[in-house]
């Protein structure tokens, strides 16, 4: 399989304008993020079918024709767990694909594991050994290998028959619904996060903190660690010498004084709430026990089901509620656990 390479904007254009009625489009990114917020974008692999191409962004200084591609195409969008893809491709081109299957969430339905690896899920559906000896390789540098050309538009070329397997068991295993909601409030929470305000102290601090990464050009762990933040809310009456024993614990790019500053503001904007009841660890224990127990037994990835997180928060908001497939399979355990 010889892909096409595409490295001008004519032969861009002329790609987006054959893709936009397609029925299916796999589509996948390679990227660098080191030492950057906005991230360097290497190269986009589609395929809907015929070959795959391979579009080299950084020499092509429009790419319009992709962000018009993406906010037309009406089709099957196939990615494999793309929330950092589609984070940047909407940093370039200025529009993502929408809506999007992801092809690795509908193998956590059907016992692959929520985690699981595109190069072992081809194999284990497809018997189909990838060559992983690129997965690391510098995607900065041109020009690309035959071997970087290869490992790119195998990302893309196997999406679709995997897709399509999985699909297949879903609809066997009667669990093509339960896909279907959880990918819609996947597209949800995408969608409220990009007009999403701050409606406490620490989601606040994350906007600052992300506005920062966005105007210095670094990643958001280089303008304040999460770890970091973490312990910030919890100090009870924040000072200069507090902050900076936090801000020690990492290097960053701003100092004790700038993190104190936009740390009170914050809090200004959001006084504090009551706290939450502390839920009993051992009730957590449990619970997540019996979380366990149910996934393995409907062959479900446990933290798909319910993590802990999210188990806590049952217990602690008398308001949140299980519903649709997780009501179906935890709510006669876990329901009354909260009542007693």
């Amino acid at each position: 399989m010889t892909p096409i390479y595409i490295s001008d904007y004519e032969a861009l254009k002329a790609c987006c304008d054959a893709l936009v009625g397609a029925q299916t489009i796999a589509l996948d990114t390679e990227f660098e993020h080191r030492n950057t917020w906005r991230g360097r974008l290497s190269l986009v692999q589609m395929y809907a079918g015929a070959t795959p191409v391979l579009i080299d962004t950084p020499v092509i200084d429009d790419l319009s024709p992709l962000r018009d591609l993406f906010v037309s195409y009406r089709g099957e969008c196939l990615m494999y767990s793309p929330d950092q893809d589609l984070d940047i491709l909407k940093r370039h081109c200025g529009a993502a694909p929408e809506p999007v299957y992801d092809v690795q969430l509908a193998a956590a339905f059907l016992g692959f594991g929520l985690q699981i690896s595109y190069s072992r899920l081809v194999q284990d559906i497809l018997g189909v050994e990838l060559d992983k000896s690129q997965q690391t390789s510098d995607w900065m540098r041109r020009p690309l290998s035959d071997l970087q050309k290869i490992y790119a538009a195998n990302d893309v070329y196997y999406l679709p028959p995997v897709w399509e397997e999985l699909r297949r068991r879903l609809d066997d295993a009667g669990r093509r619904s339960w896909y279907e909601e959880e990918i819609d409030a996947w597209r949800r929470r995408l969608r409220e996060k990009e007009c999403a305000e701050p409606c406490d102290a620490q989601s606040a601090m994350l906007e600052w903190r992300e506005q920062e990464a966005e105007r210095l050009d670094v990643p958001a762990n280089w303008v304040l660690h999460k770890r970091q933040l973490s312990k910030l809310m919890r100090l009870r009456n924040p000072d200069i010498e507090g902050v900076a024993a936090i801000v020690a614990e990492h290097r960053i790019r701003r100092s004790a004084k700038q993190v104190l500053r936009a740390f009170l503001e914050c809090k200004e904007r959001f006084p504090e709430r009551r706290r939450r009841v502390k839920v009993p660890k051992e009730l957590v224990d449990r619970a997540m026990a019996d979380v366990a127990e149910i996934a393995k037994r409907h062959n479900v990835d446990s933290s798909l089901l319910f993590g802990r997180r999210r188990l806590t928060d049952f217990f602690q908001n008398p308001e949140s509620d299980l519903s649709g497939w997780r009501a179906e399979l935890l709510s006669p355990v876990l329901s009354p656990m909260r009542r007693k």
